[in-house]
Formats: C-alpha cells, sequence, structure tokens
C-alpha cells in the first residue's frame, strides 16, 4: 500500500521536474492546487475521524470531529449530515439538527436525506406538523421514486397518528403559529415545533415568526440568537446587534451566543477591544474552542500585539497540530519580526 509521505514525494519529485524544465507557472499551479486541497483533506479526515469515533462508542469524540470538520468544509453535505444526525438520534437536540439540516436544503434543496429526516422529525412532532411531515415525504419520493426508506417512514407516521391520508384530506386542518403558541406553556417544545417551518429562503416569515414567539416568551435565548442571525442576513444590523446582545444577556454560558456576539462586535461594528472579553468568556467555558483562538488571535495581530497573537497561535497547534491557518499566520508574525529587524540593522 502506498503511504502518503510516498503519495507527498512523487507529487513533490513531479513539481521539482517541471521547475526544472522550465514550466515554472505549471509548477506554481500545481502548488497551488495543493495547498487549496489541504483544507479539504483535513476536513475528510476529522469526518473520518469521527465515523471512527462513534462506531467505538465515544459520541463526545465523534461530535467534536464532526463539528470541526463542518467548521472547514461548511459547504459539503455529508459532514454536516453526520452532525445533524448524531445530534437529532444520540443528543435528542432536534432544533440544533433542524439547523444543519435546513442548511444542507439551503445548498441543495434537493438532497434525499435531508428532506426525508426532516419529515421524521416533523412527524415525530405531533398533530402540528403532519402537512409538513407529508410536504417533505413527498419531496424525498420526488428525488428518489420508490425509495423503501419513504415507504417505511410513511408507513410508521400513519401508524404512530392513526390517522391515514384519507381521513386527513376530508379533516384537511393546519393551526396556526400562534394557535400553537397559544396552547403550549413549554417555550422550547413550541420553539422546536415553529421551526420546523423555517426556510431558507423564507427569512421574512422567520422573522415574524420569531418576533410572534418572543411576545409570549420574551426570555427564550435561542429565539433570540437565531433572529440575530436572521437579522444579520437581512442586512439588519441594529436589530442583529440587539437580539444577539440579549441571547447573551439571557444565557451568558452558552458560547454560541457568546461567539454570534463576538463575531458580529469584531466583524460588523468592527470593535475589537469590545469583542475581546466576550472571546475570552466563551473560552472559559469551552478552552480548546479553535475557532476562538483563531479569532482572539487575529484581534490581537489587529491591536499590533503580535507577541499575544503568537501566544494563541501556539495553542491552536498544540490542540491540532495539522492547523493551517494557524501555522500560516505564525509563519506571517514571524516574516514581521525578521522584517522589522532587518530594517532596525540598517
Amino acid at each position: 500500500m502506498t503511504s502518503i509521505n510516498d503519495s507527498l514525494a512523487s507529487f513533490f519529485s513531479e513539481t521539482e521536474s517541471l521547475v526544472d524544465a522550465g514550466n515554472l507557472t505549471l509548477a506554481e499551479q500545481h502548488l497551488k492546487e495543493l495547498l487549496n486541497n489541504q483544507k479539504s483533506i483535513q476536513a475528510r479526515a476529522l469526518n473520518d475521524y469521527g465515523i471512527i469515533a462513534y462506531r467505538q462508542g465515544s459520541k463526545e469524540q465523534a461530535l467534536q470531529y464532526y463539528q470541526k470538520a463542518v467548521s472547514l468544509a461548511p459547504q459539503e453535505p455529508i459532514y454536516r449530515k453526520n452532525l445533524a444526525d448524531l445530534y437529532y438520534f444520540e443528543y435528542g437536540e432536534t432544533h440544533t439538527a433542524l439547523t444543519h439540516y435546513r442548511q444542507i436544503l439551503a445548498d441543495n434543496p434537493e438532497d434525499f436525506d435531508a428532506n426525508l429526516t426532516i419529515g421524521r422529525i416533523c412527524a415525530d412532532l405531533s398533530r402540528h406538523f403532519q402537512t409538513e411531515a407529508e410536504d417533505f415525504f413527498d419531496l424525498a419520493e420526488k428525488i428518489e421514486p420508490g425509495n423503501a426508506q419513504v415507504a417505511g417512514e410513511r408507513a410508521k407516521f400513519y401508524d404512530e397518528k392513526l390517522n391515514p391520508r384519507e381521513e386527513r384530506a376530508e379533516k384537511h386542518w393546519k393551526q396556526s403559529d400562534s394557535e400553537i403558541v397559544a396552547e403550549n406553556k413549554n417555550p422550547e417544545e413550541v420553539y422546536t415545533r415553529l421551526s420546523c417551518e423555517f426556510k431558507p429562503d423564507q427569512d421574512t416569515e422567520t422573522e415574524r415568526n420569531i418576533l410572534m414567539f418572543l411576545e409570549k416568551y420574551p426570555d427564550f435565548a435561542l429565539a433570540h440568537n437565531d433572529l440575530g442571525v436572521i437579522s444579520h442576513k437581512q442586512n439588519k444590523p441594529v436589530q442583529a446587534g440587539r437580539c444577539y446582545r440579549e441571547a447573551v444577556r439571557l444565557d451568558p454560558m452558552n458560547s454560541t451566543f457568546r461567539k454570534n456576539l463576538a463575531d458580529f462586535i469584531f466583524v460588523i461594528e468592527k470593535q475589537p477591544e469590545e469583542a475581546m472579553p466576550h472571546y475570552h468568556e466563551a473560552l472559559k467555558i469551552n478552552p480548546k474552542d479553535i475557532e476562538v483562538l483563531m479569532m482572539i488571535g487575529n484581534i490581537c495581530l489587529s491591536l499590533d500585539s503580535p507577541d499575544e497573537a503568537r501566544n494563541f497561535f501556539n495553542l491552536v497547534l498544540d490542540i491540532e497540530p495539522w492547523n493551517i491557518d494557524a501555522d500560516q499566520a505564525l509563519k506571517v508574525i514571524e516574516e514581521n519580526d525578521n522584517q522589522t529587524a532587518d530594517d532596525t540593522c540598517s
């Protein structure tokens, strides 16, 4: 079996041959292709590590690997699907899973597995989303006609609800969002049900539903955070900032809410000094959060504190020795230090 080192040796040998032959442009393209593929290779390795960890019975470790794979390659549906499946089937975190399934459909509306699983989730959420369950099952069946999984899910759905298609066709009723909210006093259950109707291409409708929900449950932090995300997409920075801050106020120990607020303050409001404390709070919750460590390092660079930045990038490499971004950032710092030293000497 050819080892990775053998493959790399062959690759660089080919590159050197191109250089020796004077094909410098082709050699440069060759190397650029390798660098561009590094992230995708790393993401694939992390995803496969997650599969191995899960099969070994370590779902916590699998979750960490899947999260890292998705952060490196967010457009790759397989990695996001693995993460969503783990959230839904192993952790029971329906809303988090739905967020990832919806993102898959936003990138590819004809993804069979995502349509089928959202249909299954809607079916699990009882009578309020029977119509939605049917819609997603229909979409899945349209993508893969005659698929046995769809037939199985339909049969299970009808058996569990005792409500076959003919009876539903006669009744054909669906509660409005306001009725669902009014009749149920469990905000998490209500919000999970409402989130089944959120569609990537209907941000205005999603915003309306969340605002209506918050009128009834103003202290539900997740809804404020999600409204912040939607507001950001709609180019409503004032509302987005207000929502992110409210989510953190209501649930200060949630690292996701902290990171969303910190990213918003740093990237959109361009206030690195104000963002830094929030990143540090997120780091207290999860000291090995690669994204947070990288962001603090970048902020240190923006504030002209390369020595502090170096510390955080080194922490990243302690956790992930293969991290390309941290390695490249350290090289830039080193080059700048050398340039400064040369300028001083001259």
